[in-house]
């Protein structure tokens, strides 16, 4: 009686290591931003909260044009395009992009220009949720 069952077994064994190919196809390929990373004469982050951040920066160390746009991103390798932000030009001078939708308490990596990568140097940490014990944190930023 044993001796059935066996090759039912050994059947489904080799079906499902046959689905497991080591592909995952259900991984979303992300299309990343493809501008190129300025460094800015002067560089700042305001009203850092829970769930946005202004990115601000004027001119371009390199006396090229500003930038005109922030691609920004959990993973400094990937920023993803639907990440890239338009910035706009304040009286003064500057260009801001004001970044939301973000996660409390969570590293985010920017690109000022909309580079598809970045180093640790440009990023920033959101604050925990309001009311929930925590850290205090002073955020300066000034290149």
């Amino acid at each position: 009686m044993i001796r059935p069952v066996v090759p039912i077994l050994f059947v489904t064994t080799l079906v499902l290591l046959g689905c497991a190919d080591g592909n995952n196809n259900d991984k979303k390929k992300v299309a990343t931003c493809s501008g190129t990373q300025i460094q800015p004469e002067r560089l700042f982050l305001q009203q850092l909260g829970p769930d946005s951040v202004i990115i601000k920066w004027r001119g371009n160390v390199d006396g090229d044009v500003a930038a005109d746009n922030v691609c920004f991103g959990t993973d400094m390798q990937v920023l993803p395009e639907e990440s890239r932000t338009a910035a706009t030009v304040t009286a003064t001078g500057h260009s801001e992009a004001l970044i939301s939708g973000l996660e409390p308490d969570t590293t985010y990596y920017y690109s000022v220009g909309g580079a598809g990568t970045v180093d640790a140097s440009h990023s920033f940490r959101t604050a925990p949720v309001p009311g929930r014990c925590g850290r205090v944190g002073a955020y300066s930023s000034s290149v």
